[in-house]
């Protein structure tokens, strides 16, 4: 939720296709409709981290696409409806963005906080991620 747009990405059709799609609900219109926005295929994901970040920004993280795990990032501009990809930086092992059991439980205006499985038996760990803007693009780095 930004505001009073509810923001849904992604997720499985009747035909069991894997969507690569934003729908948005303002709810705060007098009638309020969904509205579909179309999203590059390389964005077709489930259970993807999907959250606010930055002022206009919606944060798109790992996922997955027909049992396929989805370890990249991208940003959707809210306001000029533009998707960038975010490079990860090299995490630590302890990180694996599998796809399934990550959760976000705390978004700060550039950071994200989750829990993200961990590969092998290891358990889940509370890890921070900072999101930066800068000259080389966007990226995600371990707080």
């Amino acid at each position: 939720m930004r505001g009073s747009k509810l923001y849904a990405l992604g997720g499985i059709d009747s035909m069991y296709d894997i969507l690569s799609s934003i729908e948005v609900l303002d709810v705060a219109a007098a009638s309020p409709q969904w509205h579909l926005i179309e999203l590059p295929v390389a964005l077709a994901r489930c259970n993807p981290i999907f959250s606010p970040i930055g002022d206009t920004e919606l944060l798109i993280l790992a996922g997955n696409n027909n049992n396929r795990e989805l370890l990249d990032a991208y940003v959707y501009d809210v306001d000029g409806q533009e998707v960038r990809e975010v490079a990860i930086e090299t995490l630590p092992d302890a990180v694996a963005l599998t796809c399934d059991q990550n959760f976000c439980v705390r978004v700060d205006h550039n950071s994200i906080t989750g829990v993200f499985n961990t590969t092998g038996s290891s358990p889940c760990k509370l890890q921070t991620l900072t999101y930066l803007d800068g000259l080389d693009g966007p990226k995600l780095r371990l707080a």
